[in-house]
């Protein structure tokens, strides 16, 4: 690990979270980061080693970056990622300051006092001055075509909640670095597992002896396809009515004769668009894994459907609600979370041994155990916070053990899957309550723990332990400590933080928030005191307001009443998953992979399984006509759409930026990934 790959990896932390708040929600452009493939990643990633490192070659060869350098730098910034689009700044500051305008407006919120029950540090607090503190915020505070300053914004309203939450989010990070180090060796080397981002990254960084994919003409090609086809349709946003190519197809006819799929939800089925690289992604995967990530929301739907018919919804919840389809949801991760430990049984038992100070039969690398000391650091840190501020010892383990299932099976997800977009429909608070029941839990908690849900579980699609353990598999064979990288990654976590956050408060303190981004400015925010005003204002209505406030510790146990809902969903879910992941373990021609009970019933399932098919269709075609000959020749073209689709997304980024910053006017909303 050298100095100027660590370098890199920090100035390309700095860039990342000093510029995707205003790339994002002022230009509207292709999200720099909002996927697990973060297009500002790998576009300058195939900038740097096509354009860059050949001129610094030919300069002098010194100054040439290695592979090992590009990969340490890559991991750092990978690691950044995590901190200012949906990993945390999206909905953060909104969450802690948007409450205090629905509190003004909202008239059951006023009745139920449900803001002041919140404590105070947790929200910001603008008392001092509301009309800079939130109207600013809400409206921007710029008179004219004049940007603020960074002193001008109301640094004393948002003390509270910077104090008492980035220390928690830093040291929940830090349990999150140590489980990706516990399971690199397990998931990398054991098991196996594709890798499909880190397999595209690894032909651009090759090992030594190793050709570079860019170094074949068929990779150029399916770049260059993908690239025109973007640009066209770049233009088209710039030049209404002239020539576009369209990724978007209406099968909406369909629905006619598929009644039950269009019944179930299947509207994205029936519209698919395509994404290249998900279609690339998709090649790299065993061909049973790509055909299920695919058919499996074709399934969903369908079952939705049928159930539909008999008057059974699968999604009829709120958010921190509990219904068939999150039921589902939830027992298919605490599956896959039963069949990681179950798989990797003896490394881990090994790990944790070492750990404690014990000996172990295996060998156990240095980094994991570490990693699984800060792991077990950070929740235990984790945990005496949530018992402080007034989460009882049993909730906060609970709501713990969720959050690590939650964070541990996202990573897996990519790292067997690939899938660009992991947004898990659930969340601990919720699953907690559909456990115990509203009488057992009391909504004065039950506030609090959807507040934690709120800031570290809201989104997973590009959170830290994804990135992680992608960003420790790009390091393998390059001569690199995993375990020295992670420790750095810590800093470019700092370091992003404190570029980060003043750049989201300055960005919408000077445009005013985003309102046009509802899940962000009004849903998240919304949220948990919605549901606390449900949850207070219905035990009011039953007099058990004051017995359910008094309850407390074991004795909430007594007082628990599960969801049926729960119970049946989670118990149908989980035996499925288990049952389908022994049938692929013990049936070799088993067609299904598991892993598509995790994503089937999510937002992105249908809105990628159309690429995944196609990805599916087109590998097992090369493989069945050309054999693994005609595959091997045809992978770079599959890198090629992926890469063309990072590349695309960064260079009309960077052309929006310019215009933006020349005529100080937004350009025409392109996006090349959802984001």
């Amino acid at each position: 690990m050298t100095i100027r790959g660590v370098i890199l990896g920090l100035l390309g932390a700095t860039i990342v979270c000093g510029f995707t708040h205003f790339n994002d929600t002022v230009i509207h452009q292709t999200c720099f980061v909002g996927s697990t493939i973060p297009p500002v990643v790998f576009g300058t990633l195939l900038i740097a080693v096509v354009g860059i490192n050949p001129l610094l070659a030919r300069i002098a060869p010194r100054l040439k970056l290695t592979g090992a350098e590009l990969a340490v730098a890559l991991t750092l910034t990978l690691a950044s990622c995590a901190i200012p689009s949906s990993g945390l700044m999206e909905t953060f500051t909104n969450a802690t300051m948007l409450p205090h305008r629905y509190a003004r407006v909202e008239p059951g919120w006023k009745a139920e006092g449900v803001v002041d029950m919140a404590p105070s540090y947790m929200l910001a607090d603008p008392s001092a001055n509301e009309g800079k503190a939130l109207d600013g915020y809400i409206q921007g505070l710029p008179q004219g075509q004049d940007h603020i300053g960074l002193s001008d914004i109301p640094w004393r309203a948002w003390t509270g909640p910077l104090a008492f939450w980035l220390p928690l989010v830093f040291v929940f990070w830090i349990a999150l670095v140590g489980l990706a180090l516990v399971v690199h060796r397990q998931w990398s080397q054991h098991e196996r597992l594709p890798y499909p981002i880190a397999t595209f990254a690894g032909t651009l960084l090759p090992r030594e002896g190793e050709q570079p994919v860019f170094r074949n003409n068929v990779f150029w090609l399916g770049l260059g396809v993908v690239c025109g086809i973007h640009l066209i349709n770049h233009i088209q946003s710039w030049v209404p009515g002239s020539v576009s190519i369209p990724r978007h197809f209406d099968f909406g006819a369909l629905g006619s004769i598929l009644p039950s799929i269009a019944r179930g939800g299947g509207w994205k089925l029936l519209h698919p668009t395509i994404y290249f690289a998900v279609v690339g992604l998709a090649f790299l995967l065993p061909r049973d894994l790509s055909f299920s990530m695919g058919i499996g929301p074709v399934l969903f739907c369908y079952l939705a459907g049928v159930l539909g018919g008999y008057g059974i919804a699968m999604d009829g919840g709120a958010w921190f609600e509990v219904d068939l389809k999150r039921a589902l949801q939830v027992g298919a991760y605490t599956g896959m979370f039963v069949m990681i430990l179950y798989t990797g049984r003896r490394y881990y038992w090994g790990v944790v041994r070492r750990a404690v100070g014990l000996p172990s039969a295996d060998a156990v690398a240095p980094g994991a155990v570490w990693g699984a000391r800060a792991f077990a650091g950070g929740l235990f840190v984790m945990f005496v916070a949530m018992v402080a501020v007034g989460i009882d010892v049993l909730l906060a383990a609970a709501f713990l053990l969720l959050a690590v299932i939650f964070y541990l099976v996202v990573a897996r997800i990519s790292a067997e899957t690939g899938y660009i977009w992991i947004m898990p429909w659930w969340e601990p608070a919720g699953v907690i309550i559909g456990v115990l029941g509203t009488r057992a839990v009391g909504p004065s908690v039950a506030l609090l723990m959807f507040l934690f849900s709120t800031v570290f579980l809201i989104n997973g699609r590009d959170s830290l332990s994804i990135l992680m353990v992608n960003g420790l598999r790009i390091l393998d064979g390059r001569k690199v400590s995993p375990s020295r990288v992670s420790l750095v990654s810590v800093g470019a976590l700092v370091l992003g933080l404190a570029i980060a956050v003043p750049a989201t408060l300055y960005v919408t303190y000077d445009n005013g928030v985003n309102q046009g981004h509802i899940w962000a400015s009004v849903l998240v925010p919304r949220w948990p005191f919605d549901q606390t005003v449900k949850m207070q204002q219905r035990l009011r209505t039953q007099g058990a307001l004051e017995e359910v406030e008094a309850t407390s510790g074991f004795s909430r146990l007594l007082a628990a009443r599960p969801s049926g809902t729960l119970a049946v969903g989670f118990t149908i879910a989980l035996a499925v998953f288990l049952l389908v992941s022994f049938a692929r373990l013990r049936l070799p021609r088993w067609p299904l992979h598991p892993a598509m009970f995790l994503i089937w019933g999510t937002y992105a399932g249908p809105k990628f399984a159309a690429s995944f098919l196609v990805g599916f269709a087109v590998k097992w075609a090369v493989v069945r006509y050309g054999g693994d000959r005609l595959y091997r020749r045809a992978m770079p073209f599959m890198i090629g759409l992926v890469a063309g689709d990072m590349l695309t997304g960064v260079v009309t980024s960077a052309i929006g930026a310019a215009y933006y910053f020349i005529t100080g006017t937004p350009p025409p909303h392109f996006v090349v990934l959802v984001g």
